[in-house]
């Protein structure tokens, strides 16, 4: 039997068939996993996909190889690789990661084949020297050499692989089992703030003093011992004084463990100073809020010395006056009586103010309760309040409220429609007919609330105006009052959330227009 012959009987095996699908299934379970732990992995978009080609190559030889490489580069080129959902590329370095990867898995590939074809090449010389002895020196040298250019590839395929550790931007330690540094990256360099020089070789208690007593060392060892994977923000002393935040992952591996590390002092610093922001901001807040508190007792007290203390004197003012007019009338001629009636009715204005200006407080300083109100029964209750005033001035009270539901303080909305509706009435006196119309309407998401009338209106260059409180566009002694009405009004509709508007021309009537949030 010649040379020939033993080659041609121990041709390559076809792979079986639960290798290939195993080889298949390898990179979309390295997808399923890394996509259910991207949290933790990101941003190594590669980290399960170097093992997924490994493996599968390994399983399934050269075309499952290729095939893993080619579908792991597709899943993550269009997954994990900004821009997502794309085979567009966001960084240039994200193109060099995927030839990089795409180079790593034809090299798994292409060195698994060779591993297979060298297996086979070796049984084939097994039988070559049972075969024919006269072929055992010519076959060995055979099968050295190709021995030597696999182990030549291997070391080609490791230095590719270091050149990749050492082109990260995370860090990279490696140490073995009997706690020597093995190997670090550039980054790990920077991270320590020392030469890579100083550690290799060297035992990490001796390098690092004090290390073996930290938290981070106690999962290290667990990761060693235990072969568990970690994940921690770690706070690192180093012996020059200098601290650093780094985020650690710690991964066991064959020759021990690798630990990755990323450096996020500065995201440490401004979360730290974030947290001092918030708490300088809680105690500002703490601060305004009782000096707002001691402001409201204050108001209340002063509240309370409007209503008792002033309220007194003016009843008393009033009284006399009466008393004045009434028994001694007889002895007043007209200019006496008109002084007294001057004097009784700036005596009941300023009650009215005084009342106008506790209302006004009032509502600065009470607890809003919000409730679901239905709108038209509200409106009909305000009317029914303000009936004798609309039947004593003749006025016509048109109005339609459709079935509208809001949610709002039901003492501020009352007060607000009390005080436009008076308004109305008060201003239309001199039309013909006097008319007011109270409308609602839905909008989007608030309801419009109106009050309109037929009166002398004002204009429009005013409108900020009328709101101010203690501002009049007209004399008291036309229209009578203080205000106070329509700043109660914009008040009571900003502590609901709302608004409140005007619309108007000169003798053409205004209507008030109430926004309430939905």
């Amino acid at each position: 039997m010649n040379a020939g012959d033993s080659e041609a009987s121990v041709e390559a095996p076809p792979t079986p068939p639960w290798n290939l699908a195993a080889a298949a299934l390898i990179p979309l379970a390295a997808f399923a996993l890394q996509d259910f732990f991207w949290a933790q992995i990101q941003p190594y978009v590669w980290f399960l996909f170097f093992p997924a080609v490994f493996f599968s190559s390994g399983i399934g030889g050269l075309r499952a190889g290729l095939a893993s490489t080619a579908v792991s580069t597709a899943v993550v080129w269009w997954y994990f690789i900004p821009v997502r959902y794309s085979f567009s590329l966001e960084r240039p370095t994200s193109a060099v990661s995927l030839v990089v990867f795409a180079g790593m898995g034809v090299v798994f590939s292409f060195t698994h084949e060779r591993l297979r074809k060298a297996n086979r090449d070796t049984a084939a010389a097994l039988a070559a020297v049972k075969a024919a002895n006269d072929h055992l020196e010519e076959r060995i040298a055979e099968r050295t050499d190709a021995l030597e250019r696999t182990v030549t590839a291997l070391r080609q395929s490791e230095e590719k692989y270091r050149r990749t550790l050492d082109t990260m931007l995370e860090g990279c330690q490696i140490v073995g089992f009997d706690w020597r540094y093995l190997y670090l990256n550039q980054t790990a360099e920077k991270h320590n703030r020392r030469p890579n020089s100083e550690l290799l070789g060297r035992e990490m208690a001796r390098c690092w003093p004090g290390i073996t007593e930290t938290e981070v060392f106690a999962l290290e060892k667990s990761c060693m011992e235990e072969r568990t994977s970690h994940r921690l923000d770690n706070r690192f002393a180093f012996p020059d004084g200098h601290t650093g935040w780094f985020r650690l992952i710690i991964q066991p591996l064959p020759e021990g463990i690798a630990i990755f590390s990323e450096d996020i002092t500065e995201r440490k610093l401004a979360e730290e100073k974030i947290v001092r922001l918030n708490e300088e901001l809680e105690r500002r807040v703490q601060e305004r809020t009782a000096q707002l508190e001691a402001a409201n007792k204050e108001l209340e007290a002063f509240s309370y010395s409007v209503s008792h203390d002033l309220k007194a004197p003016l009843r008393g003012i009033d009284g006399y006056s009466q008393l004045l007019e009434k028994d001694h009338s007889d002895r007043l001629d007209e200019e006496g009586l008109l002084f007294i009636r001057n004097v009784r009715a700036s005596a009941a204005l300023m009650h009215q103010l005084i009342e106008d200006l506790l209302n006004y407080s009032r509502v600065e300083r009470r607890q809003q309760q919000s409730m679901d109100l239905d709108l038209p029964s509200l409106v009909q209750a305000v009317a029914a309040e303000r009936a004798a005033e609309v039947v004593e001035a003749g006025v016509i009270l048109n109005i339609e409220v459709p079935q509208l539901s809001v949610r709002a303080d039901r003492d501020g909305l009352a007060l607000a429609l009390r005080n436009l509706l008076g308004n109305a009435i008060k201003f239309s006196r001199g039309a013909l007919p006097p008319t007011v119309e109270i409308g609602a309407r839905r909008e989007q998401d608030r309801v419009i609330l109106w009050v309109s009338d037929n009166g002398i209106g004002f204009d429009m260059k005013f409108h900020d105006r009328i709101f101010d409180i203690f501002q009049r566009l007209q004399r008291v002694e036309e229209y009578p009052g203080t205000g106070v009405g329509l700043a109660l009004v914009r008040k009571a509709m900003q502590r609901m959330g709302g608004s409140a508007r005007a619309e108007s021309a000169p003798g053409k009537g205004a209507t008030f227009f109430l926004e309430i949030p939905l």
